[in-house]
């Protein structure tokens, strides 16, 4: 039964029978058929099924509230046990920034794994709100984000600094420089960062401050598809650090440093306050304050 209970969690929290499908690993079918039996066991249809996003009912919400509360109390239980035979496992579902997990992550997770085997680690790619929200709602254990901000029920652990660095194709100008005044890009085409990511909001910012023009060619949320912009020499852009160092490697791109104070991307380690981390959680927070 604490199998479809956890099917039905992941359910509620994904909006997907395909995710909660990966999540569980099994099959889209079988999640289906789990939830149709778990609604005729309990006589009452617990999500709406559509084209859109699936919803819960209100009967739904209401089960789903029983389920998370079931499922947080096993695994607490099962921590104490496990704590008794010095033993770590269960389950630590993490939420990151895609920068963050595909570039800075893989060594601690490596790391990690290898250390304690018997965690089932789960790791999302969330918006920063979107991560504030699933730790709220208890979707997840843990969180990381770029510039965190303060949140009453929220706990903050510094992770790292993560250094902006202004990148160009290696023929491009800038590349010559040791260091870019930021008055220099002024007038010059710029691959920025859509305006509603934190990165995005301290670089307008900090060009606005500066009293410098850019032309914006093309807004993304995401690194990857800024870096490949630039490659094409759509124009400049200014990125984390720890995001290029493998097209620097490979010579597709050059990062020069920008001259000057706060071109520096904090990044922190989250939780929710009032709700013990789990033995997973605290095992992973020890790895990421770990010098690999």
């Amino acid at each position: 039964m604490l199998e479809t209970l956890k099917i039905f969690v992941d359910l509620i929290q994904t909006e997907s029978f395909s995710r909660a499908a990966t999540r569980n690993y099994l099959t889209q079918s079988a999640v289906s058929q789990r939830i149709r039996q778990l609604e005729a066991d309990l006589g009452q249809q617990l999500v709406v099924r559509g084209r859109g996003r699936m919803r819960p009912t209100e009967a739904g919400k209401i089960f789903y509230d029983a389920s998370r509360e079931i499922l947080d109390r096993f695994a607490q239980a099962r921590d104490e046990l496990n704590r008794i035979r010095h033993v770590v496992s269960g389950s630590l579902r993490l939420a990151t920034v895609p920068s963050v997990g595909l570039h800075i992550l893989p060594p601690f997770l490596k790391s990690f794994l290898k250390e304690f085997p018997s965690v089932d680690l789960q790791l999302d790619y969330r918006r920063n709100n979107e991560v504030y929200e699933g730790l709220l709602d208890l979707s997840f254990d843990l969180g990381i984000v770029a510039y965190p901000s303060r949140h009453a029920q929220i706990t903050q652990i510094p992770f790292r600094e993560d250094r902006l660095v202004l990148i160009s194709p290696p023929e491009h100008p800038f590349a010559k420089g040791v260091a870019v005044p930021l008055k220099k890009l002024d007038g010059h085409p710029l691959i920025a960062f859509d305006s509603i990511t934190p990165t995005g909001r301290v670089i307008d910012r900090a060009l606005r401050s500066a009293g410098v023009t850019v032309r914006v060619v093309h807004r993304f949320d995401n690194v990857e598809t800024i870096k490949r912009a630039v490659e094409i020499g759509s124009g400049v852009a200014i990125v984390p650090n720890s995001t290029i160092r493998e097209e620097v490697r490979t010579r597709h791109l050059e990062a020069v440093t920008l001259s000057g104070s706060g071109w520096s991307r904090p990044l922190a380690i989250l939780h929710k306050k009032g709700r013990k981390p789990s033995a997973p959680a605290l095992k992973f927070i020890d790895t990421l304050q770990k010098d690999l």
